[in-house]
């Protein structure tokens, strides 16, 4: 049922396999600054994020990635199949 889904854990090596991401989540509901948007827009890959936080400052115009309202499953799902 997940086979496309890869759960790492903790990494000290991000930037290695970034650039393979399609799409990187960024779920938070209170991330303040937003690094690990900033990493993956470093690594030329798109984000979805929650319109809360530093990614939703940081996603300001939207050349790299979406956000949605946080909490709203339907309109995240809305925006990886627009993305993928």
């Amino acid at each position: 049922m997940f086979e496309n889904v890869v759960i790492y854990g903790p990494r000290d090596d991000v930037h290695a396999f970034l650039g393979e991401y399609d799409i990187l989540l960024m779920c938070s509901r209170s991330e303040a600054f937003g690094r690990v948007t900033v990493e993956a827009f470093l690594s030329n890959v798109n984000v979805i994020g929650a319109s809360s936080g530093g990614t939703s400052e940081i996603m300001l115009d939207m050349k790299h990635g979406m956000t949605y309202e946080h909490g709203n499953h339907a309109q995240l799902a809305s925006k990886i199949l627009f993305l993928c």
